[in-house]
């Protein structure tokens, strides 16, 4: 899994070129590496109000994690939403 320390967004391998979008312990979207002559990546988030259910392209699987890690972020601040930090 990785995280970036600030952000409750996390990514969880699923299988051979794919990664589950992971906000707290649910499954918010999903990351796939496309393979061929261009390469590169995708991504859906499926999020309450701003569901993103068809496939967005991404240059690789960075961008993907960025891109999503950030919509993710925006859906949490326009539901007024705040991250709680598990205590430990």
């Amino acid at each position: 899994m990785t995280d970036s320390p600030r952000s409750p967004v996390t990514f969880q391998r699923l299988g051979l070129g794919r990664e589950a979008v992971v906000l707290g312990r649910v499954q918010v979207g999903e990351i796939m590496e496309i393979e061929g002559d261009r390469g590169g990546a995708c991504f859906r988030l499926n999020l309450p109000e701003a569901s993103t259910t068809s496939w967005r392209p991404a240059r690789d699987c960075d961008e993907a994690r960025r891109l999503s890690r950030g919509q993710v972020s925006d859906w949490i601040e326009a539901a007024g939403l705040r991250p709680v930090r598990a205590k430990g």
